[in-house]
């Protein structure tokens, strides 16, 4: 009898242990918004092991906004950055702990600007970086990086002048950390990023430069010399980077690099992920490179894309089969084999049970005001100003091109319903086009709805794209078009300009 009392309680001990270790490994996070509709989802994108993942939520990761609020729990098994997605909040990631509890409120400023507060750990940590505080404040930074470049005359220059621009944002950081503020590990990790941000910022200058396109003032034997002294120090295939957000784009271009002899190249490569690189183009452009990364650098980066792709469908599903097959072969023990082979079970019981993942026919959808949705069967266009002048006769219509890709695109919906309001007064139509490529067509579907985008949704098809491509060079791109269907401002303000565009649609419609 004594020995059975034993068992049970060594099997309780066991047992308390597990449950402790499942609580520690949750992550508790909860915000607040000034302005947010009930209803509006937010997506959350956790790590994939140790690697940061931007684009895939499973569904029981995403939350509804209820007055103003959420509260979620999500399991979290390693320390990193996770990503939130959502109309009301701007590009958003932020770092934490397993047995965190993080929390957040949003403010939005008199300038429609939003200021994003923290409580909980490593908060002042996440301040800085969600308020863009550490060379990650978009085109301001890129720009400031790629003068340095530009400007210097020989590598040194550029060198010391980058050093002494990233020296800002890791000294505060250092404070943040000597004062106890932030962990170790999220001192590492926001250290890590801004370094391999700044990497990224250099990027397009260093290659344009060498190539001719982006004029510099040193040669290109002091631009080759800046080239490998920065992947050298700040080499992005360290494994301190691992878990940074921008570390897939600097190792891709480290490979990019390296095929072309710039870096120093391995001479066994094997040509294993080169003969897929087609099928990614779609997706990424840098795919053909990979195989000169090391083994783990070429887990992290194919597992990656095979996990976008899974959202994006570049290609077959029978060519994703294949590279999938070939990635399992090679990496039997990669986090993202169990990630992916769920998502693709739920797609095999998706088809068995008769649900249809691709239309057959086109379709534009509309989304009414209580957020339910209609399809009406459509030609095939040839180009945008045709559908208009079809669908929409004797009607002006205000078009939002966006992906669901593009998180400025959905930052900018969060203005949707005060320019729906404006449009309707004014008899203007609003039609949201989707340029994502081609297999996405359930992700948008699924995306419109988790925006509540009031107004009609049209996905284009690849003629329809092709003819966009000179017309909407970047994205979010507004366009207004009038009664006749003609184009009568092909680069609208935004919705977030708010007075700006109502003013600018007035006079260009003459209403």
């Amino acid at each position: 009898m004594r020995k059975l009392w034993q068992l049970l309680l060594v099997l309780l001990l066991f047992l308390c242990r597990l449950n402790t270790s499942a609580q520690d490994n949750n992550v508790t996070l909860s915000g607040f918004f000034d302005h947010a509709p009930n209803g509006d989802i937010i997506q959350v994108c956790k790590p994939v092991g140790e690697y940061f993942n931007i684009f895939y939520t499973d569904k029981d990761d995403e939350i509804g906004i209820k007055n103003n609020t959420f509260i979620k729990q999500i399991s979290v098994t390693q320390a990193g950055f996770i990503r939130l997605q959502c109309k009301d909040l701007p590009k958003f990631a932020c770092f934490v702990e397993p047995g965190n509890e993080v929390s957040f409120r949003v403010k939005t400023e008199k300038d429609g600007s939003q200021q994003i507060s923290f409580s909980g750990p490593n908060a002042k940590g996440n301040e800085l970086f969600i308020n863009r505080k550490l060379l990650n404040n978009g085109a301001n930074d890129a720009d400031r990086v790629n003068k340095l470049i530009q400007n210097a005359e020989n590598e040194e220059a550029a060198y010391n002048n980058i050093k002494a621009l990233l020296s800002g944002p890791l000294q505060s950081l250092e404070q943040l950390k000597v004062s106890k503020e932030i962990t170790d590990q999220c001192y590492n990790a926001l250290k890590g990023e801004t370094e391999q941000r700044m990497l990224f910022w250099c990027m397009s200058t260093l290659d344009g430069g060498l190539q001719e396109k982006v004029p510099v003032a040193m040669d290109k034997a002091n631009l080759r010399k800046l080239m490998l002294k920065l992947f050298t120090e700040f080499d992005p295939f360290n494994a301190k980077y691992r878990n940074t957000v921008t570390v897939a784009n600097t190792m891709a271009f480290k490979c990019y690099l390296t095929d072309k002899g710039i870096l120093n190249k391995n001479a066994s490569v094997v040509s294993k992920w080169a003969p897929f690189s087609s099928s990614f183009a779609a997706t990424d452009s840098y795919f053909a490179f990979f195989d000169e990364a090391p083994a783990d650098v070429q887990q992290f980066l194919v597992g990656n894309d095979l996990l976008i792709a899974l959202t994006f469908k570049p290609m077959s599903d029978k060519d994703y089969i294949k590279i999938f097959k070939s990635y399992m072969n090679a990496f039997p023990q990669s986090p993202y084999i169990p990630v992916i082979t769920n998502q693709l079970m739920d797609k095999i019981d998706g088809q068995s049970s008769g649900k249809n993942t691709t239309p057959a026919n086109e379709n534009m959808l509309r989304i009414d005001s209580l957020h339910h949705v209609y399809s009406s069967a459509i030609p095939q266009y040839q180009n945008l100003t045709d559908l208009i002048k079809d669908q929409f006769k004797g009607k002006p219509v205000f078009v939002d091109f966006w992906a669901t890709y593009c998180s400025p695109c959905i930052a900018e919906f969060k203005y949707s319903p005060e320019l729906k309001q404006f449009l309707q007064k004014k008899g203007i139509a609003l039609l949201y086009v989707s340029i994502d490529s081609e297999g996405s067509e359930n992700y948008w579907q699924q995306s419109i709805k988790n925006y509540q985008l009031e107004g009609y949704h049209y996905f284009c098809n690849a003629s329809v794209r092709k003819t966009l491509a000179k017309q909407v060079p970047y994205i979010p791109r507004y366009m207004i078009f009038n009664a006749a269907g003609r184009l009568v401002e092909s680069n609208a303000y935004q919705p977030s300009d708010k007075q700006k565009l109502y003013n600018q649609i007035e006079n260009k419609l003459g209403i």
